[in-house]
């Protein structure tokens, strides 16, 4: 959690440091014209985008069926909206991360990324003992309170 809240903190601190030293090598008007490009750059991408993602999410089944197979078929549309995002935040570190978000290469390592992360966090908080499904136990009734059941 400390490591997640001094990220968050860092993060723009360190986008606005590289944003000054750029600024101070390369000028106020290319840093702008980079700033202006990838914004409009990320907004097309966007535009072009949320149609594919928000038509494939608009139908309620599809929302309770999520998993690895409609995260791999809907990974494009996803992906791409997520780097747009990162397009249209002024800041080199974010434009580099948005679009390795928007080549398809990239997608495919990030997801595959993704997966291992998931897999490997499920895995280590579940303690399984027996891989069978059966659970023995015992139950009262609560109308007959001196009986057990079997």
């Amino acid at each position: 959690m400390r490591t997640l809240f001094l990220s968050i903190f860092f993060f723009p601190v360190f986008e606005i440091f590289i944003l000054f030293y750029s600024i101070s090598l390369f000028g106020w008007l290319l840093t702008f014209l980079e700033v202006f490009i990838t914004f409009v750059l990320g907004c097309y991408l966007f535009k072009r985008n949320k149609g594919f993602f928000f038509d494939y999410v608009s139908y309620p089944s599809k929302i309770i069926e999520f998993s690895s197979h409609s995260l791999s078929y809907n990974k494009k549309s996803f992906l791409s909206i997520i780097g747009s995002v990162f397009l249209v935040l002024p800041g080199y570190v974010g434009d580099a991360f948005g679009l390795l978000l928007i080549f398809k290469f990239t997608q495919n390592l990030f997801v595959k990324l993704l997966l291992m992360v998931i897999k490997k966090k499920n895995n280590s908080s579940v303690i399984k003992e027996n891989d069978s499904e059966v659970v023995e136990g015992e139950f009262f009734d609560l109308n007959k309170k001196n009986e057990i059941n079997k």
